[in-house]
Parts: C-alpha cells; structure tokens; sequence
C-alpha cells in the first residue's frame, strides 16, 4: 500500500475517532445491538417478579419480614426489594428482613444536567440492611438499554441495587463500578416471570415457581412507575421499571453480561480494519469495487456478531462500516486524481508526439476546420456557418470565408422563420434569394443548409456556388455533412455520450483516443491498400501487425500469422536454418541495421525480397522498439532480367556466327595461293559482315541502355517463346481441370521481336484465359509460330462459344464495355500492343470459338 492510502486510512480513524467521542455512533450501533438481540432465543429466567399494588409498600415490616420466610420457604434463592421495606415502620427492622439471602433498595434520581449527579429519594434502610440504590438508569437517545453497576450520591460510590443482588447471589461477570452493561432483552416485556403479590399471601402458588430463583419484589404500577421505552417497546414507553431491574438482574445472574469493547483495543481494532479497507481498495479495479464492499462490509459484521457470541463484547461495528465508506471514497477520489494526473501526462506525452508528425498539437475548434474545408476541398468562394446566439431570436457566426455576419441582413438571422424553416423542413441545401448575402456578385447561387453535430440540429451552413455548379450542391453538403460527423467520432468515440458528469480530463482523453483511433484506422486501410506485404514484429518478435496481402501470403507458405515470427519467414522463403535467422533477427534488432534477402521459394508463383529494417530506437539503449518486415514483389524484375538474358544470349550466338564468318574470310585473304578475283570476293564477304557486325551492335547498345528499374514500360528484343511459357504456365491448371489440352508449336529458328516483355507476356495470357475459358471440355487450344523476314505472327485458336465478330471488335476497339474480366484485359493488352508495334486481329464465331492473330516486328 503507497503511503498515501495509509495517511488516508490514519485521517479516516482520527475523523471516526472525534465522532465517537462525540456520541454520533450510539444510536446506530444500539439498534445494531437491538437487532443481533431479535435473532437470539430467550433463555429460562432466573428471576421471579412479585407485583406489589401501589400502597402497599406502607405495611409494616413485620409483614414484609413474614413474606420473606414465606418466600424462603417456597425454595427462593434470593430475595430482592426494589423499595426499603422498613421506611413505613418506626418499631425498627423485623427478623425476617435480615439474613444474607437478603437485599433492598433505597430510591435515587438523576437532577441537573450532568449525569453523573444523583440523589437519594428515601432515607437509608436501618444498620446492618444490605442494600443499593434503585433508579432509572440514562437513555440513549431515548431508548433504556444500558443498566450502570454504580452511581455517585455527594461523592460517595453506591452500587445498584441489581449488581449488588448478582454479587451476592454469586455472580462472577458483574462489571467494575463505574461501568454499565447491555441487558439482554427478551422478545417481550411478557417474557419476564411475574406473580400478583395477594396470590403469595394466599398460598395460590407451587412450589416450582419459587425454587432456586431470585424473588424481585416492587411495585409494578403507580404514580412512581414511569415507563422506559427500550428495545422491547421502542414505539411507546411501556416497559415498566421493575421489568427493567428484573431483566438487568436476569443478564447478571446469567453471566453473559455484554460491554463495549475497551477504548484502547477499540481504536486500535478500528485503525486495523481502516488500513486493510485502504489496501484492498487500492488493490481492486473499479468493476470489482462494489464486490470488495459488500465483502469488507460482510466481513464487518461477522467479526462483531462473533464478539458478541463469543466474548460479549460489543464491537464499534457502525464505526468500522463508516471508516470503511469513508475510506473508500477517499482513496477512490485519490485513485481517480492519481489517474487524471497520469492521464494529463499521457495527453501532454501525445501532444508533444503528435506534434512532430502534425501541425496541430491540439484539436482545433470545429467550425473554423469545416469553413477552411469549404475552401480547400470543395473549392467554394464564400462560406459562413451561424450558430444559435444568447438570443433565440438571432444566429451568431461561427466561422466565415469570403463573408461575414454584416453581409447578412438583420432580418435574416431569425433561425424561426424562413429560409431557415424550409432548410429544416428539408433536410438539404435551399436555394437562397440574392439579398441573403449581400457580397455575393450577379453570377453566384446562394445556398442554405442545415448541420447537425453529434446527431441533433446545430446551425446553418450559407454558401456560394458557380452557376455551372448548381448540381453538386447535394454532394457538398453530403461530403461536409460527413467531415462534421467524422469530427465528432475523432473527438468522441461511438457510443460515449457526454453529460454534466464527464470530467474534462475524460473528455479530452476521448477526444485524444478518437483522434488516435481514427487516425489507427485509416493507417490500417492505407497498409491495406498498400501493395506490398509486410508485417511488424515487437522485440519479442510477436505480430504487432500485419496488412491486407501479407495473411495470404502466410497462408500460402503454412505458418500461421498469429504463431509467425521473423525466423519462420526466413525458414520458410529464404531455406535459412533458425539459428541463422535468430542470429539476423537478433543483428536487426541490437545493431538497428536492416537486411534483405532474395526468397529462394516462388509463392503463387511470384518471386519475392525480404527486407527487414528497425523500427525507430527504443528509449532503453542498445535495442530497437520492433522490426518490420517487407516482401517486395519483384516478380516483373526477375522476368525483365531473364528477357534480357535471353536476348544478351540471343545477340551473342548472332555475334558468334557474324565473328566465325569474319574469322574464315580472313584466313582465306590470308592464303598466298588465293586467286585475286576470290581475294576480291572475300574482301567483300568480311566487309558486309563487318558492317551488319557494327549495325547489330548499334542496335544492341540502344536496347541495353534501357532502365528496367525506373522505366514503366520498356521495349526490349524479346524472345516470344519465353513469354509464351510464361503465360501458359498461368492458365495450366485452369485447362486441367476443364479437360483442355494446350498444344504450343514454333519453329527452332524463332528470333526476337521487338516489345514490351512484360505487356507481352500479359497479352498472351489474357488471350489464353479467353481461349481457355470459352473452350469446350476435352477440346484443344492452340498456338503456333510464323516467321517471315520481318516479322513474327503468333496464332492461336480454341473450339468453343465464340462471340459474334461485330461485338469482338467493338469490344477490342472500345466501343462497348467487356462483361468479363478475360475481355477487359484483353482490350487492356490490345492498346499495349499498340505501342511498342504489335497488331492484334481476332475472329469469333458463335459456336465455333476464337481466333487471334497476334503480328510482332522482328528484331534482325
């Protein structure tokens, strides 16, 4: 526990503590006391209540004295006088009033306002009487439930009449003078055992009744016998006093005699159980709160009911339960203080954050963002956005460009009349008369529109547009309408409502958490759309997140995207053993230096590089806060390379046939024997082959200047066969399992034409696609070479639906729309050919299929 809850729970004691002292806790911890007494059974009383009538405590003493040996007799115990039973005799105290099985009472009353002054009603009973002092004890706020062992007359301790009685009957939990104790009512004043005293004197009585039980004689009724209100009859004060006395001696003489706990183990026990609320309420979340209470509070209870069966002692429960609500509150009120504290420095760390990747460190107010909006995405020349005023009957402005409150007339900013009323009413722009602002030039329409914020009407939106521009007023206040509901999410999360009771702090830190939720969630769709796959790891290599294309590509190597880590994609791409990729994991992460490798594993048949670069540096030294993974697609690269491999290939056999023919012309020239006119002739031969030597390698130096990496569209010599291979590889399995047989023919001797390898690549594999997809089950698609001196003709045809020629070449042309996807492609691939001079022809005829022509300028 911090210290601040243990200064909280130390006030908390030191509070209920002077609340104590000054009485605030009786009452409530009397009737807890009452109502532990109604789930008690009554025991078998020990005490027998003999009823004198008003007046006839004046008899003689002679005539108590042969009651007393009458009650003797019957088997008493004890006997009791609640009154002196010699004060009306003057001959001196009778024998049968003596004996230590003996005791009266000798009447005292509280006076003055203190309460421990008190006084003698009647003179003292003869020498050698034992007796003790009969009085109505204080109320507790107005309930009788205590009895005191003693009460003070002129400075003198005298007992009480019941604990000098229990004393004497042998009673060893009589409390120490000075103290007082709890009866222990009965279920009803009918409770108590009561016998008339003319029934006595008549002899009407068994011998049961009396035996071993201690006789209280008094007078029951009388001018003199006021009745208390105690816990027996809490309504009206009907217990009679003698009941009381004969329920104070019964407790006694029963041993089970209840007090308060002792002020010393009592503040100590109220400390204790203040610093184990603090503790477990510090300990608690707030969801649990309300349990952790009613548990303490529970708990609370039991401990004092089992003081009270066990020890007798009656606990300050009610003390205890009002620590604990008060300490509970204090140390939430310091939990939340401790939480908005934390939380302003968590906004103050965001601002200064978000103000290195943003302008604003704060959320501007929102009517100046919507108004500058109308500038700069919608483009509109005036705009003023009023909200309602002081007054109901004027509209103030919120924000304004290209206009201001004075350009409207005063009799047009009553929002309770029109044009207002027909915006409402309308839900949607209005068009305005020209007079409603007087700023607007001849050639400008004047709009109204009202803005709802937070779902409710908040104001009007009057603006300007171009005459041409009439039709787009329905789509600016949509799109405006939309950017001031996506401001209220920013600044308050779907489903917070605010209300008097949201504190600021709270409000702010949802305006915070929506502005970073939203921003979350269009980063998120950015990744998404990114084309590029990559997936972020934190410095224990677990997904932090990953986009849209990289879960298939996982999906496609089998390894789960939640289960991934930075070694199991360079396993699985790049052949590398794990300890190898921890090692280049760990290089990332400690040394903050990135690394790619090239994928060694085709996935979908595309061809991939691994880049894995540091995320930015963590506070702590010497390790990065995560790593990031990329796999970029460089499938049109690798392609692009290996069409110019083909073609180096392709000019060097060229180039060694053009070298072998100059290498023999040489020799021959070189031959003494060789006749002139053959000389002549191979002179000629190793000229021309010189020259197409020089004009081949022209030719091949223009191509290799070629930039793959930064060119969108590169027009390279191209091996057509190549290509070929490629595009049916696309579409093979489509043809198994259509039952399709791809037949392809060339000849040996095939050269190069001049194209864009990858459009030509594409271009093949549309057709194809078509062919395929239109061919019937168990049909064949074919392709074949012809090559001219020229140029290189590439055909291909299947047996299927077909399509009319009418509709294919609108198609291929641009005159309709495709329905298909293989179409648009092909119309795509048409256009391509166009520029790198390529010549598309296709034939369809319904029920028979296609056929395309496809005629390429060959390299020579």
């Amino acid at each position: 526990m911090t210290r601040s809850y243990a200064v909280i729970a130390i006030s908390v004691t030191f509070v209920t503590g002077a609340l104590h002292v000054f009485g605030l806790f009786v009452a409530p911890n009397g009737m807890a006391y009452d109502t532990w007494l109604q789930l008690r059974p009554t025991p078998v009383s020990a005490v027998l209540v003999v009823e004198v009538p008003d007046g006839a405590q004046d008899r003689p003493a002679a005539a108590w004295g042969e009651l007393a040996q009458d009650l003797r007799g019957l088997g008493a115990r004890q006997i009791v006088f609640a009154f002196d039973p010699h004060a009306a005799d003057a001959l001196g105290p009778s024998p049968g009033l003596a004996g230590d099985d003996l005791t009266v009472g000798r009447l005292a009353r509280q006076f003055g306002s203190s309460s421990e002054e008190w006084e003698f009603l009647t003179p003292a009973p003869p020498t050698g009487t034992t007796w003790g002092a009969v009085f109505v004890p204080p109320a507790e706020y107005g309930i009788h439930r205590r009895q005191p062992i003693s009460i003070t007359v002129d400075g003198e301790v005298v007992p009480s009449l019941v604990g000098l009685a229990a004393e004497r009957a042998g009673a060893t939990d009589v409390p120490p003078p000075g103290t007082s104790f709890l009866l222990r009512f009965p279920e009803s004043a009918d409770r108590v055992p009561r016998i008339e005293l003319g029934r006595v004197l008549e002899g009407e009585v068994v011998r049961d009744l009396f035996d071993g039980r201690t006789i209280l004689v008094g007078v029951a009724e009388g001018p003199a016998a006021v009745g208390l209100t105690t816990p027996i009859s809490p309504d009206a004060p009907t217990t009679r006093p003698l009941d009381f006395s004969a329920i104070a001696l019964e407790t006694l003489l029963n041993r089970r005699t209840v007090r308060d706990l002792e002020l010393v183990p009592a503040s100590f026990l109220l400390l204790a159980t203040t610093l184990a609320g603090a503790l477990v309420y510090s300990r608690v979340g707030p969801k649990n709160w309300p349990w952790a209470m009613a548990l303490v509070l529970a708990g609370i209870v039991l401990l004092g009911t089992a003081a009270l069966e066990a020890g007798d002692r009656l606990l300050p429960v009610t003390e205890i339960i009002f620590s604990q609500v008060l300490v509970s509150i204090l140390v939430w009120q310091n939990r939340e203080g401790n939480q908005d504290r934390m939380l302003r420095g968590l906004l103050r760390q965001f601002s200064s954050e978000d103000s290195g990747r943003r302008a604003e460190a704060a959320l501007p107010p929102d009517w100046p963002v919507l108004c500058s909006m109308t500038r700069r995405l919608l483009g509109l020349r005036r705009s003023i956005f009023l909200v309602p005023g002081k007054r109901p009957s004027r509209l103030e402005q919120a924000a304004a460009i290209g206009c201001c409150l004075a350009d409207l007339p005063d009799d047009c900013l009553d929002p309770r009349r029109p044009p207002y009323l027909d915006a409402a009413r309308a839900g949607e722009p209005v068009q305005v008369p020209s007079t409603f602002l007087d700023c607007a030039s001849e050639d400008e329409l004047i709009y109204l529109a009202p803005m709802r914020r937070n779902g409710a009407a908040a104001g009007y939106w009057a603006f300007t547009v171009a005459g041409d521009e009439a039709t787009e007023v329905p789509d600016m206040h949509r799109a405006l309408q939309t950017a001031a509901d996506l401001l209220d999410d920013e600044r308050k999360p779907a489903g917070l409502r605010y209300d008097s009771a949201t504190k600021a702090v709270d409000a702010l830190l949802y305006s915070r958490l929506g502005s970073m939720s939203l921003r979350a969630r269009m980063l998120d769709s950015i990744l998404d759309e990114v084309s590029t796959a990559l997936v972020v790891f934190d410095q224990l290599g677990r997904v932090l997140h990953a986009n849209g294309p990289m879960s298939p590509l996982t999906a496609a190597i089998g390894v789960p995207l939640d289960a991934l880590t930075p070694s199991d994609l360079m396993a699985a791409l790049c052949r590398l053993p794990e300890e190898q990729g921890s090692r280049l994991t760990r290089r990332v992460l400690l040394e903050g230096s990135g690394i790619e490798l090239p994928a060694l594993v085709d996935v979908e048949g595309r061809r991939y590089l691994l880049r894995f670069s540091p995320l930015r540096p963590s506070p702590r030294p010497g390790i990065s806060e995560g790593l990031m993974c990329e796999l970029l697609d460089v499938t049109d690269l690798v392609r692009l390379a290996q069409f110019q491999r083909s073609f180096v290939q392709h000019v060097g056999l060229q180039l060694r046939h053009e070298v072998a023919t100059i290498h023999m012309a040489a020799t021959l020239m070189a031959d003494e024997r060789l006749p002139e006119g053959k000389r002549r002739r191979s002179s000629a031969h190793l000229q021309a082959a010189v020259e197409r030597t020089l004009e081949r390698l022209a030719k091949v130096e223009t191509f290799m200047e070629e930039e793959i990496e930064t060119r969108s569209a590169v027009v390279l010599p191209v091996d057509p066969a190549l290509a070929l291979k490629s595009a049916l590889a696309t579409v093979a399995e489509a043809a198994e399992q259509k039952g399709v047989r791809l037949e392809a023919q060339r000849s040996s001797l095939a050269g190069l034409v001049i194209a864009d390898p990858l459009e030509l690549r594409s271009l093949l594999g549309a057709l194809l696609r078509l062919l395929v997809g239109d061919a019937r089950r168990e049909t064949e698609v074919s392709v074949t070479f012809e090559e001219g001196t020229t140029v290189v003709e590439i055909f291909l045809r299947n047996n299927g639906l077909g399509l009319p020629q009418a509709r294919l070449e609108a198609i291929l042309r641009g005159e309709e729309e495709p329905q298909s996807t293989e179409l648009r492609d092909l119309r795509h691939g048409v256009r391509a050919a166009e520029r790198w001079g390529g010549r598309l022809v296709g034939e369809g005829r319904p029920g028979v299929g296609f056929q395309f022509g496809l005629t390429m300028t060959r390299f020579t």
